[in-house]
C-alpha cells in the first residue's frame, strides 16, 4: 500500500536542553507557532531529569588540593499530536520550534484507516463487546463512570488521576441499581459493569486495560521514574498478579462465612437487580416491536438463538466467579489479550442517544440478548448465595485458590517495602500503577473483612506502615472519601429510597415482571450452558 493511504495517528516527540531556559525557550516558539496551524495543541508531559557529576582537582593551593564536583541536567519535556491532519506542516513546526542548544527525538506511529471502516461496517446495528472497542466519536477529556465502593472502580480511580490525563478528566457515579441497567449505558457496555473508561477515540470496559492504556499513552510522573528506573516489568507484573485475584469470590467467601443477615442482604439486592434488568428488558423488546410493526417484519424482534457461539467480551463474565456480576460486585476480571495494537474488530455503535430513543431492530435484537445474558449470571449468583447455594468441593477449591493469590500479593508488596524507608510507596517515592492497584484491595477487605485485614497487617509489619503513609496521600483520600460517601448508605442512594426497595423485595410488595415463556426458557438455556462451562473448566 502507498504511504498516501496511511494517517499519522500518533506523533509524540521529546525536546532535550541541558538549560532550563533553552527548554522554556522552545516550548513558547511551539505555542506561538500552533497559533498559525490548525493542529491543537499536543499533549503535554513532563519526564524526569537524567542528572550526573563531574568531577575534577583544582590546582593546589598553598599545598592543599580540593575536589570540585559539578552536577549536570538533562531538561526533557515530552508532546504528543494525535490523528495529525498535515505532516509535513507539523514536523516543520516541531523541528523549527527548537532553540540552538535543544536536540528533539520524533517518534511516528502510522494507522491504515481501512481496518476500523471495515469492522464498522461488519457491525451495524451490534452492541459492542469486549474490554476494548473503537468509539464513533473523538473525546478530547476523557470520562470514567465508577461504583466507588468496588475495588476495580478504585483502580481505575487511582490510575486516572495518577496519569499525565487527570487534569482534563471527568468521572462520573454510577447507581448501580438502576443506571447501570439503562439502555444508554447497555449501549455503553454491553455487560453493564463498572469502570468504564470513555478516552480518545476508545472505549475501555475493566480496570486492567484501563491501567495499560494509560500507562503506555498517559504515563504519570511516578510511572516513568519507574520505567526509566528499570522497574517496569515488576510493576506490570505487581500489576498482573493483583488483577488476576477475585473481588467477588472474596466478597462471596466473606458473606457465606458470615452472619445470616449479610446473606439475605445479599440476596435482596440481586433480587432488586433482576427486577430493575427485566424491566429494562421488556422496554428494549418494546422498542424492537414498534420499530417492527412500521416495517412489516413479523420476525425482527424476536428472541435471539442462543446456539451461536459466545461473543469476544465475555470473558470476564464466564471467568472465575460464580456471580457474573463484576461489576457491582467488585471484580472485573482480566480480558483476553488482544493488545492496543492488533486487537480484534470492534462493534461500534451509534453515538449515544436519549434514553428511550427509537433504535434500529438489530440494535433492539442485541440489546435484549445482552439483557439476558445478564439476568442469567445474576440468577445463577443469587443462587449461589441463597440458603440453598452451592457449596460443594469445586466452590471451595476457588475459594482456597483465591486466597492463595491474596497471600502472595502481600508477601510481594512485604517484599518490595521492607528494604524502603517509612514514607516510601511500592517502587518508590511516588505514587505508581502498582500503588494504584494494591491501595483498593487493602481498602476493600478493610469494607468487607476489617478482622482479616488486621491479620494480615499483623503478618506483615512493612505493609501496615505502608498502608498507614499512604492514606494520608491526597490520591487515596479521594478514592477512600467516594466510598464513604457513595457506598450503599450514601445520601444519593438514601434519597431513592434504596433501602424501602430492598424491603419492599424482601417482603414481596416489589416483584419481578414476568417475561414470555419462550424467553424464560432462554434463560434457563443459558443458565445450564454457564453451568457447563463452569463444570468444565
Amino acid at each position: 500500500m502507498a504511504l498516501a493511504e496511511y494517517n499519522l495517528a500518533t506523533l509524540r516527540f521529546v525536546y532535550t536542553s541541558k538549560l532550563k531556559k533553552e527548554l522554556q525557550f522552545t516550548i513558547q516558539n511551539l505555542r506561538r507557532t500552533l497559533e498559525w496551524s490548525n493542529e491543537s495543541w499536543p499533549v503535554p508531559q513532563r519526564l524526569p531529569r537524567r542528572a550526573w557529576r563531574v568531577s575534577y582537582l583544582k590546582r593546589p593551593f598553598k599545598c592543599k588540593s580540593t575536589v570540585r564536583h559539578y552536577v549536570f541536567h538533562d531538561w526533557r519535556y515530552q508532546f504528543t499530536f494525535r490523528d495529525v491532519q498535515d505532516v509535513q506542516s507539523t514536523v516543520s513546526t516541531v523541528l523549527g520550534s527548537m532553540t540552538p542548544e535543544t536536540s528533539c527525538v520524533c517518534n511516528f506511529n502510522w494507522h491504515f484507516p481501512g481496518a476500523p471502516a471495515y469492522a464498522q461496517l461488519n457491525a451495524v446495528g451490534e452492541v459492542p463487546t469486549g474490554g476494548i472497542r473503537e468509539a464513533t466519536e473523538y473525546r478530547r477529556h476523557p470520562r470514567l463512570w465508577v461504583f466507588p465502593p468496588t475495588v476495580n472502580s478504585g483502580k481505575a480511580h487511582l490510575c486516572l488521576r495518577l496519569s499525565s490525563a487527570w487534569p482534563f478528566a471527568e468521572v462520573r457515579v454510577v447507581d448501580v441499581f438502576g443506571e447501570n441497567y439503562s439502555l444508554d449505558f447497555c449501549r455503553l457496555n454491553p455487560n453493564m459493569t463498572v469502570p468504564v473508561l470513555e478516552i480518545e477515540d476508545k472505549v475501555i470496559t475493566d480496570s486492567a486495560s484501563i491501567a495499560e492504556f494509560l500507562g503506555r499513552h498517559y504515563a504519570g510522573d511516578g510511572d516513568s521514574r519507574a520505567i526509566y528506573g528499570g522497574k517496569g516489568q515488576l510493576m506490570s507484573r505487581f500489576v498482573a498478579l493483583v488483577a488476576s485475584w477475585d473481588e467477588a469470590l472474596y466478597m462471596c467467601s466473606a458473606s457465606c462465612t458470615g452472619c445470616g443477615c449479610q446473606r439475605r442482604q445479599d440476596h435482596s439486592v440481586n433480587r432488586l437487580r433482576l427486577v430493575r434488568l427485566r424491566q429494562q428488558y421488556l422496554v428494549a423488546r418494546s422498542l424492537g416491536e414498534s420499530d417492527d410493526e412500521e416495517s412489516g417484519d413479523e420476525n425482527c424482534c424476536g428472541v435471539l438463538s442462543y446456539d451461536r457461539k459466545e461473543r469476544e467480551g465475555e470473558g470476564d463474565d464466564a471467568k472465575a466467579a460464580p456471580a457474573g456480576e463484576e461489576g457491582e460486585k467488585g471484580g472485573d476480571r482480566r480480558p483476553e489479550d488482544n493488545g492496543f495494537g492488533t486487537s480484534s474488530p470492534s462493534r461500534a455503535s451509534s453515538s449515544r442517544a436519549p434514553a428511550l430513543a427509537r433504535v434500529l431492530p438489530n440494535d433492539s435484537a442485541s440489546l435484549c440478548d445482552a439483557y439476558l445474558r445478564k439476568i442469567a449470571g445474576i440468577e445463577r449468583l443469587d443462587t449461589a448465595l441463597g440458603p440453598d447455594g452451592e457449596t460443594g468441593e469445586r466452590r471451595a477449591q476457588a475459594v482456597e485458590a483465591n486466597r492463595r493469590i491474596l497471600d502472595r500479593i502481600w508477601m510481594t508488596a512485604e517484599e518490595l517495602l521492607r528494604p524502603r524507608t517509612e514514607e516510601s510507596f511500592l517502587l518508590g517515592p511516588e505514587l505508581t500503577t502498582a500503588d494504584a492497584f494494591f491501595v483498593p484491595v487493602l481498602h476493600g477487605m478493610r469494607e468487607a473483612c476489617r478482622g482479616d485485614l488486621k491479620r494480615y497487617l499483623k503478618r506483615h509489619p512493612s505493609v501496615k506502615r505502608y498502608w498507614a503513609y499512604v492514606q494520608e496521600q491526597e490520591e487515596a483520600q479521594v478514592v477512600v472519601d467516594m466510598t464513604l460517601t457513595c457506598g450503599l448508605s450514601s445520601p444519593s442512594l438514601m434519597a431513592k429510597l434504596l433501602p424501602c426497595q430492598l424491603l419492599g423485595v424482601r417482603c414481596g410488595c416489589i416483584r419481578e415482571p414476568d417475561l414470555p415463556e419462550e424467553v424464560e426458557e432462554c434463560l434457563r438455556r443459558l443458565q445450564d450452558e454457564a453451568g457447563l462451562r463452569e463444570g468444565v473448566g
